[in-house]
């Protein structure tokens, strides 16, 4: 996409926009992938319904970020490239918006699901030694604190 190599060679810019929005495309898969499979799931009553909704929404992002990515590839084609790319750029940008909503989401239902762990393992009697606090190097108890919200439990711990 680099002015100064569309100059010099047109088959290298035809062949970098034909590469990307192949990539582009394959980035479709995985999401429509996910959503089928979560509404396998949802069939099956396997998923608690914020899951479902959750996958959903972090799935229509990717899709619509992909797709924006493919629809900026297919404008910044010779056929189509004018003067000023400014739709191509747009959707790219748009596409990118796309992605980082999808990552946030993701991201905030991950914390969460750290900090549900921690409270509801903090809260076993045994893990609080005598001055109250919550030892989470305690390794005879089944639950460990902040510890097991990163360690899932069974899982090997080093000192």
């Amino acid at each position: 996409f680099m002015p100064k190599y569309a100059d010099e060679d047109d088959a290298t810019l035809d062949a970098g926009i034909a590469l990307f929005t192949v990539g582009s495309l394959i980035f479709t898969f995985a999401p429509i992938w996910n959503i089928s499979r979560t509404l396998q799931l949802r069939k099956l009553k396997k998923i608690h319904p914020t899951s479902f909704y959750t996958e959903l929404c972090i799935g229509f992002a990717y899709i619509i970020g992909s797709a924006l990515f493919v629809v900026g590839s297919i404008l910044f084609l010779p056929t189509y490239y004018a003067q000023s790319a400014d739709e191509a750029v747009g959707c790219f940008i748009a596409g990118s918006a796309f992605f980082l909503l999808a990552t946030i989401i993701t991201s905030i239902v991950s914390l969460v699901r750290k900090i549900r762990r921690f409270v509801m393992s903090a809260g076993s009697k045994d893990d609080i030694n005598r001055s109250g606090i919550y030892d989470v190097n305690d390794q005879n108890s089944g639950k460990a604190g902040l510890k097991e919200a990163i360690v899932p439990m069974g899982a090997p711990r080093s000192s």
